[in-house]
């Protein structure tokens, strides 16, 4: 079997002749075999969010395998036990979306899962499922490039802020309260335009897909959402281009067949978009008691 991606870390230190290969090999439709060689004994092979196990292999040591579609657990383990830098970190993590572009919405449903404990909303969990939900940005063209651009530096910002202050940064709740008498509260903020880009995509493919209340094609859909959420943040060169992008969104029936992508079970996404939308409303209702939700005008 044909390795899809190698990437070969140099681990710090006294280590640096060594190199760690993170192999990432098809396996089927909807999953991969993930492999990390190098490691050595010293380091700490704890367990990830998948099902996984450490092999031996006599040419290459220890082999850590996981049967999953590559996650952020290969990129925490390798940035906090090989200490590689961030600029090696951010590669990883864009890795990790790139390999994982196929849209699922069994994916998408077992994230958003996740995301909420009682009241409050894990924010790591959160960046999680919004980067499964991403993925159904990549088979509408550009039309919500405008969205989607965005998208990764707000995710690589609060993944770095979890990975650095894990306990302030546990919840969104959390986060603002550490934020709040702070100068830089870019936490903050990166949750508040993932809230207002979940606002646009929920609403579009509600009213677009799940539960359509009108005849309306996919473009008007998708133009009326814009004028209802996003369009007051842009200027009027960015709404007329987003009007003329509107024009290659596919038509209802195709849309439906890709937000189904991946369904095991039947009635997926009946039971996802509730609960998507369920923690839409959680995170607006926390900004909202607190007063942020105009803490940035864009």
């Amino acid at each position: 079997m044909t390795d899809q991606n190698i990437i070969n870390l140099r681990a710090g230190g006294q280590r640096s002749s060594n190199l760690i290969h993170i192999r990432i090999q098809q396996r089927s439709a909807k999953k991969t075999l993930t492999t990390v060689q190098g490691a050595g004994k010293e380091f700490d092979k704890k367990k990830f969010a998948c099902n996984d196990t450490v092999v031996e292999r006599h040419e290459y040591g220890e082999v850590i395998q996981q049967v999953v579609l590559l996650d952020q657990s290969i990129v925490l383990w390798t940035t906090e036990q090989l200490l590689v830098t961030s600029f090696t970190q951010r590669k990883l993590i864009h890795m990790a979306s790139s390999l994982t572009t196929d849209y699922n919405i069994d994916n998408v449903y077992k994230a958003f899962s996740n995301v909420l404990d009682q009241e409050s909303v894990r924010v790591r969990e959160f960046v999680i499922a919004f980067r499964e939900l991403a993925k159904f940005f990549n088979h509408l063209n550009v039309v919500f490039s405008f969205v989607a651009n965005d998208l990764h530096d707000k995710f690589d910002l609060l993944d770095g802020c979890v990975k650095h202050h894990p306990v302030p940064f546990e919840t969104v709740q959390t986060t603002i309260e550490h934020e709040r008498n702070r100068e830089d509260k870019s936490g903050t903020v990166a949750i508040l335009r993932l809230l207002r880009a979940l606002e646009f995509t929920y609403l579009f493919l509600e009213r677009a897909i799940v539960s359509p209340t009108d005849s309306k094609s996919t473009k008007h859909v998708a133009w009326d959402v814009y004028k209802q959420t996003l369009h007051k943040r842009h200027n009027r060169a960015v709404q007329a281009s987003i009007w003329l992008a509107t024009a290659t969104i596919p038509k209802r029936d195709a849309l439906k067949e890709i937000l189904l992508r991946g369904e095991v079970e039947p009635h997926t996404a009946d039971r996802c978009f509730p609960l998507i939308g369920k923690v839409y409303r959680q995170i607006y209702r926390i900004y909202e008691q607190n007063q942020l939700l105009e803490l940035v005008p864009l």
